[in-house]
């Protein structure tokens, strides 16, 4: 089910006229399966570091040997990377989205595609 709201997330951003706003908007789309694949490797590392070499506590990240096997997963940055834009201009748009009432909100988001207002105006407020 993700691989398929991924193919339609992607075709959809790779549209000229889609503005960083609606491209957010989208990549928040996989933001739960994103999530799902960070702790799913967190899982496989702390298998991985259990049963191959024993307990790994105390040494340095740098001195992990299984960091080559598992790669970590920073969700916000992998919706940035799915929108096209920095991780904290993904920060800032979820701060909008929480922070602004919901009567508010449409307006404010036409607004924000209209570019009226910046994200970085409103969050500067």
């Amino acid at each position: 089910m993700y691989e398929i709201i991924d193919w339609i997330i992607k075709n959809q951003l790779a549209r000229r006229n889609v503005d960083n706003w609606i491209k957010i908007n989208l990549s928040f789309r996989m933001e739960d399966y994103t999530s799902a694949k960070a702790k799913e490797n967190l899982v496989k590392s702390a298998e991985l570091t259990n049963t191959k070499i024993g307990n790994l506590t105390g040494l340095p990240k740098s001195a992990n040997p299984l960091k080559s096997e598992i790669k970590r997963v920073d969700t916000r940055e992998e919706l940035s990377k799915i929108a096209g834009v920095s991780h904290d201009t993904i920060y800032k748009v979820k701060e909008i989205k929480s922070q602004t009432p919901v009567e508010i909100l449409p307006d404010l988001e036409s607004k924000i595609i209209s570019h009226a207002v910046s994200i970085n105006q409103w969050t500067n407020l």
